[in-house]
């Protein structure tokens, strides 16, 4: 930890994801003011998570489907991948899965049997492009709209403790809302690479305390764009504060 004039920087390197931080500093138990300076997180979280691998595809002649395994799915892996659980699922039936070359859009086709529905809350509604219910015609299902194996969209930094309390012209303190989020960053660079949030002086997000805060312990979480915890992988993030003690200008 680094000391400037009235200030202090907190960082975090961890790959825990909820993370508690604690520290002996005093200073921090007189803490009234803090900045997100700096936010690094890898884009490890696979598009095939323990979110996104349920496969919610009924039948009255199926069996429950087993879940994908985890992983960074291309499309010809994901469709192998399903064409495994579904059969198995299925079975004496089997699945054939196809792609549309003009719309891009993937087709069900079960082999005999009776009709099969994908669920509208289906975890998997995201990479196969299907996020209504819908039942197959004819044994013969094309899905809505096209797939998306780009996994999270959003990256949000979470604190319960550090949050800060957004009062309206005119609330009561029972009506006021606290916020959490202590900055984000969108999902802009392919899988395996990073997630950078730099804040200056003219974009700094900061959250302050009536008089003064004990932060010596804090929580922080990472989630995505639903609010789902975030699934790194076991890689490590970064995480640095401004932190302004009491009596700083």
């Amino acid at each position: 930890m680094s000391v400037l004039t009235n200030t202090r920087i907190v960082q975090v390197v961890t790959n825990n994801n909820p993370f508690k931080f604690v520290s002996t500093d005093p200073d921090l138990g007189q803490v009234h003011r803090v900045h997100l300076k700096t936010l690094v997180v890898p884009n490890t979280e696979y598009n095939v998570n323990t979110k996104t691998q349920v496969v919610d595809i009924t039948s009255i002649d199926m069996m429950p489907v087993d879940d994908l395994p985890l992983g960074q799915y291309t499309l010809s892996a994901l469709l192998a991948a399903l064409k495994i659980v579904l059969d198995v699922a299925a079975f004496p039936e089997t699945f054939t899965i196809t792609q549309n070359t003009l719309t891009l859009k993937l087709t069900f086709i079960k082999s005999g049997g009776t009709e099969f529905t994908i669920s509208a809350e289906s975890p998997l509604r995201r990479l196969i492009g299907q996020s209504k219910a819908k039942t197959s015609v004819g044994l013969i299902l094309e899905c809505d709209s096209v797939f998306d194996l780009s996994g999270t969209r959003l990256v949000v930094l979470e604190s319960f403790t550090l949050g800060k309390v957004k009062v309206s012209e005119g609330d009561t303190a029972a009506e006021s809302q606290k916020s959490t989020v202590l900055g984000s960053v969108a999902t802009l660079v392919p899988f395996g690479g990073v997630l950078k949030v730099n804040e200056t002086e003219e974009t700094l997000n900061y959250c302050s305390f009536p008089g003064y805060k004990n932060i010596s312990t804090f929580d922080l979480r990472l989630v995505d764009e639903t609010g789902e915890l975030l699934e790194l992988n076991n890689t490590e993030w970064l995480m640095e504060l401004e932190v302004h003690i009491a009596g700083a200008q």
